[in-house]
């Protein structure tokens, strides 16, 4: 990565090529990437616009990233799930079916031809609901509500 006049080297060497969307992203300043860690597993992390490194994943399994929002923000791929992480943990929010997309501050998710509203607001939960208040969320189960 080029960043105020000099290059930053955000991942390690491995074998295979990244691949721009699944293991690497850019948007409003923010970069999410992926590395290897100890035990030769992808991790996700992301970049703030200040340098700060984060890492979002510490899971047994390779982690591949499925979008980077503005903010930081980053919903991501492990184990046949999607997950949400705000920077403080992850949050279980659909299987990988669909596509998942940040707008206006706000998460979505495509599903076929339906589009759903990730509510992240529900206690430490989110719930996928389509036209359906929070407050009728499952607050024990994340999921499609």
């Amino acid at each position: 990565m080029f960043d105020s006049g000099s290059t930053v080297q955000l991942s390690s060497r491995r074998s295979a090529e990244p691949l721009q969307g699944r293991d690497y992203q850019v948007r409003g300043g923010w970069v999410a990437f992926t590395d290897v860690g100890r035990v030769g597993r992808l991790h996700v992390w992301t970049r703030s616009p200040a340098g700060v490194l984060l890492r979002h994943t510490d899971l047994g399994t390779t982690s591949s990233i499925d979008t980077l929002a503005d903010n930081g923000e980053v919903t991501l791929f492990n184990g046949g799930k999607r997950y949400l992480s705000r920077g403080a943990g992850l949050v279980e929010i659909s299987s990988d079916s669909g596509r998942s997309y940040w707008r206006n501050g706000r998460w979505f998710l495509a599903i076929g031809r339906t589009f759903f509203e990730v509510e992240t607001g529900v206690s430490a939960s989110a719930c996928i609901v389509p036209e359906i208040p929070a407050s009728r969320c499952k607050k024990d189960r994340p999921g499609i509500g």
